[in-house]
């Protein structure tokens, strides 16, 4: 009797399995590569592959980089800060977006955190849309953020 419902237990989970298979099949599925590496001194000091920044367009034309459960150090606490009012500034092909400062002001629960002034602040997104690098340098510390999106198709 155990044999015959480990074979009728066996056989459900071949026909559940093979049909959520089929149920992707053409399917485009898209996969996200992020990376968060913080320097000091030249040594990589910290290095988050779970920080996932998004970037969006306002009402008012202007461009946002939400910086989710962001940190530089390990002890640091995840903060969700905001880098708000950025232009285009691409004159390139390649860039579908492009923007720099000398310094810029995060926000942190909707007010300025000047603590964290970031200073050769830049921003890039490719004009696939695809790639997304950040830079800047902040309380000593060189960080580089990157963001790579993958369209992977289930055959």
């Amino acid at each position: 009797m155990k044999k015959l419902l480990y074979f009728i237990v066996a056989v459900a989970a071949m026909t559940f399995g093979s049909s959520c298979e089929d149920n992707f099949k053409g399917v485009n599925h898209i996969v996200e590569y992020c990376r968060l590496q913080v320097f000091r001194d030249g040594e990589m000091v910290f290095d988050d592959t779970n920080a996932n920044w998004t970037f969006e367009k306002q009402d008012d034309g202007t461009y946002t980089l939400y910086m989710n459960e962001t940190r530089f150090v390990e002890a640091m606490p995840m903060l969700d800060m905001e880098v708000r009012g950025m232009e285009n500034d691409s004159a390139s092909s390649d860039d579908a977006f492009s923007f720099a400062a000398a310094a810029i002001v995060p926000y942190y629960a909707g007010v300025e955190y000047p603590r964290y002034t970031l200073t050769d602040f830049s921003c890039k997104v490719s004009a696939d849309g695809n790639n997304m690098e950040v830079g800047f340098n902040c309380a000593g510390y060189v960080v580089v953020y990157t963001k790579t999106i993958e369209y992977v198709l289930y055959e």
